[in-house]
């Protein structure tokens, strides 16, 4: 967490959102003057969302809240939210799809147009599948539009180990 508190510093990002963190549930704490906020795995390893935030957004953070185990993390700053998200893989279609219907959910609480949702969303919402399309359909259904990050400098957010297929997985939507 130090070296990349070091890196947001160096690009001047504020907020970073990460996943497949293991650090202890509803975990809180400073390194390096940036505060981790977060939820680390289920008991079964699974998920982990957490957020670095630089000691200038620090200022106006509120609170945070889990709103699905592991997966789903709201942080509230007083003029706008930010939601972090670690969706489950396509293993168990049941899974991904109860984790879209909360995530939307969520959504439609928030405040109307000050907010932000990052994360790995485990979709490529622009390559056809049923499962990508749901995807693409919550999108919509949402008026939300993702956009690439700044930070971003390759077309693809992961990487297949076994056969070196490359997807867009990870998102910012506004």
């Amino acid at each position: 967490l130090l070296s990349l508190a070091g890196q947001c510093d160096t690009l001047h990002v504020d907020i970073l959102c990460l996943q497949e963190t293991r650090f202890a549930c509803d975990s809180n704490f400073v390194v390096a003057r940036w505060l981790y906020v977060g939820c680390g795995p289920t008991s079964a390893g699974v998920g982990g969302v957490g957020f670095l935030i630089s000691p200038r957004c620090r200022q106006s953070f509120v609170e945070s809240e889990v709103c699905e185990e592991a997966r789903i993390v709201r942080l509230k700053f007083t003029v706008f939210d930010v939601v972090g998200v670690y969706a489950p893989t396509r293993k168990d279609l049941s899974i991904q799809d109860e984790f879209f219907t909360k995530l939307s959910a969520l959504v439609r609480t928030l405040r109307s147009d000050r907010y932000f949702i990052l994360g790995d969303f485990n979709s490529d919402v622009f390559r056809a599948s049923s499962r990508q399309s749901t995807f693409a359909d919550i999108l919509q259904s949402l008026s939300l539009r993702t956009v690439q990050s700044i930070a971003q400098r390759q077309n693809w957010t992961w990487t297949s180990s076994s056969n070196n297929a490359s997807r867009t997985l990870d998102y910012i939507c506004i």
